[in-house]
């Protein structure tokens, strides 16, 4: 059983992970199965995986002014989170669009500025293009540079001092949020960092 804070706490010196994704907004049965298979790959590789987790979760959403002190309270404890890891990866596959989850880009932007090694990977191999041009308007220019995502979340990646480009991998709708073999290739990557190999 994973420890509170959705870290395994058998390696509380281990360097810390990020894993950042949409995966919070899966049905809770399939989240816990991906949260807990997660943890295991960065445990295997002699990391602290770093779930996101708030507190207060009971499966019913507040309403009105509540809503927005709960929010608010889970923003300043999912920061926290974020300021305690050592390195991230991202699950970059598009959700609820044609672009990755606005939280994950939110916190990929915010681990980077902070100088924090991002690695990334998406379950779509499409290029960004392909699926912007479904949502766009007719007579709003789409950019055309090959890349999974909007330029400045692509490119902000290898950018990052991690080293490396997004993984793709071209998975069927089934298994769009649930294959981990893109985040495992990030893991390997996380473990022969320097950050890590310099432990």
């Amino acid at each position: 059983m994973e420890g509170s804070g959705g870290f395994d706490p058998d390696l509380t010196m281990a360097p810390r992970v990020y894993l950042a994704g949409p995966e919070v907004f899966l049905p809770q049965s399939e989240q816990a199965g991906l949260r807990d298979a997660k943890l295991a790959h960065c445990r295997t590789a002699g990391l602290l995986g770093v779930f996101p987790t708030v507190s207060g979760l009971t499966g019913a959403t507040p309403s009105g002014l509540e809503a927005r002190a709960t929010g608010h309270q889970w923003f300043i404890e999912l920061v926290e989170q974020l300021r305690s890891c050592d390195l991230a990866i991202a699950n970059l596959t598009p959700f609820r669009g044609p672009s990755a989850d606005a939280g994950t880009i939110w916190e990929v932007g915010f681990l980077i500025g902070g100088g924090v090694p991002v690695f990334a990977y998406t379950n779509d191999g499409s290029d960004y293009r392909h699926r912007a041009e479904r949502w766009a308007d007719p007579d709003h220019a789409v950019e055309d540079f090959g890349l999974t995502d909007n330029l400045m979340l692509d490119r902000s990646i290898p950018a990052s001092n991690g080293g490396i480009e997004v993984v793709r991998t071209a998975v069927g709708a089934v298994t769009e949020f649930t294959d981990l073999s893109g985040f495992a290739e990030c893991v390997r990557a996380c473990a022969a960092h320097p950050i890590v190999t310099a432990e």
